[in-house]
């Protein structure tokens, strides 16, 4: 069983959404609950057995229903059949059935040619010297 995490559910229906890649259908959704903390949408999919190999850590995943946008207007496709979504695989040899479900889809897939820089924002010293500082003087 496979378990996106969601920001909100809008077009996704237990039993009816569909995950898809390269427009085949690879899964489906089989239920939609909130969180425990309740900040959060759990989806639970599931997915052919013939498609593990695409679930690893570099997959991502996102719904696909109609934009318009600065590229033109996507996805009019769902307004007949509705919302589904699009599992884009990475190229991870390792095995992940957790995922986040992107709010857009990614700017280039991850087969697509180019270099690719992961940014980490590093908290400077002199700042970790004031937030200890900080929370040294509230004992």
């Amino acid at each position: 069983m496979l378990l996106l995490i969601a920001e909100d559910a809008e077009g996704i229906v237990a039993g009816k959404t569909q995950i898809k890649n390269r427009s085949v259908d690879v899964g489906q959704v089989v239920s939609v609950e909130l969180s425990k903390d309740l900040n959060q949408v759990m989806i639970k999919v599931r997915m052919k057995p013939n498609v593990t190999p695409l679930l690893n850590e570099g997959s991502q995943f996102w719904v696909v229903k109609p934009q318009i946008g600065r590229g033109g207007v996507t996805g009019l496709n769902t307004l007949l059949s509705g919302a589904y979504i699009e599992l884009q695989p990475g190229d991870s040899p390792h095995t992940r059935l957790t995922h986040p479900l992107l709010n857009t889809p990614p700017v280039a897939p991850a087969d697509a040619p180019g270099i690719r820089y992961v940014y980490k924002q590093l908290i400077p010293a002199a700042l970790r010297l004031v937030i200890l500082y900080c929370i040294a003087g509230m004992k």
